[in-house]
């Protein structure tokens, strides 16, 4: 490929030369742009920079809960730790002309499917890519852009291989639903679109299923506290825009109380809200802790799924 030629293939003929191999600018540092501050307040400027700020951050901590599920460990990233740093990393690069960093899922399975147990895999990662960017350039422009697509979609399909969409299915008809909206919306339009439509998915599921407007944000819970024990009565809907408030609340208290949560005022818990408080309880019990489940039974799972959604 570094020299322009013809390549005959099953009776086509094709022009390859140097264009499909990663090209580099002879200086990393003469190539970075130089930022005009004085249009930071335009319209245009404005609105790439919302627009920077929510894709970066909802990527991210999207990544950092889908990696949260494959730690073998089941570790729980600080979100709001990730979100500080992506934020801050991403005003400094702005300033000398760089790219937007998120965190990325793909990289991220890779790393743990090899072997990655901590946050110094990422750390190597960019200190290697710097080394080759600045020390052996000439070899990085031998690599066909071909073997690159190669790498994600091999990574890809281990994302969304077809047992996924079996998962999805056992999980509840409703998530496989959610899960070929989202999929089907982004490799049509882009991520944050094929979010958006997931969410939307979501959100109807739940009106279609009986959740008031009222219980989207907030969640109504009665605290009642012992001396060796805390029982939170939730009550209405459980879904996963105001899980936060009851996990927060779970979280607060010391390793000598036992926490039990009392569902018999809940009608309805989603999935999300199910793998959540199931993860909670798993970190829980490696701590010698116990998250106890009251007057759940009522509550008839959507499916044979330990994380199923429920309705009562």
């Amino acid at each position: 490929l570094q020299h322009a030629h013809h390549y005959f293939f099953m009776g086509n003929e094709y022009a390859l030369d140097e264009k499909f191999l990663v090209t580099l600018p002879a200086s990393i540092i003469a190539a970075l742009p130089r930022p005009d501050f004085s249009m930071i307040f335009s319209p245009a400027s404005l609105a790439t920079i919302f627009a920077i700020y929510f894709v970066a951050s909802l990527e991210s901590l999207l990544s950092a809960s889908a990696v949260d599920k494959l730690d073998l460990e089941k570790r729980q990233t600080n979100l709001n730790k990730e979100i500080v740093a992506n934020g801050a990393a991403n005003m400094l690069l702005g300033m000398i002309g760089g790219l937007p960093i998120i965190a990325e899922i793909v990289r991220s399975s890779a790393n743990v499917s090899n072997g990655a147990k901590t946050q110094w895999s990422n750390f190597f990662h960019g200190v290697f890519l710097a080394l080759f960017l600045f020390l052996i350039p000439e070899v990085i422009h031998l690599i066909p852009n071909a073997a690159l697509a190669g790498i994600l979609i091999l990574v890809g399909f281990r994302l969304a291989r077809p047992s996924e969409f079996k998962h999805a299915f056992d999980a509840g008809v409703e998530q496989l639903m959610i899960f070929l909206t989202t999929l089907v919306v982004t490799l049509v339009e882009d991520l944050l679109v094929g979010i958006a439509a997931g969410l939307a998915m979501k959100v109807l599921i739940l009106v279609i299923r009986g959740v008031k407007a009222s219980e989207f944000f907030k969640l109504r819970t009665e605290i009642i506290e012992a001396s060796k024990r805390v029982t939170m009565k939730a009550k209405g809907s459980l879904i996963f825009t105001n899980l936060f408030s009851l996990t927060d609340k779970i979280k607060k208290y010391p390793p000598e109380k036992e926490i039990a949560i009392d569902f018999a005022d809940v009608r309805y818990i989603d999935h999300t809200s199910m793998a959540a408080l199931a993860d909670i309880e798993h970190a829980l019990a490696a701590e010698s802790r116990k998250l106890i489940f009251e007057n759940i039974a009522h509550l008839k799972p959507y499916s044979a799924h330990p994380a199923a959604a429920r309705q009562g």
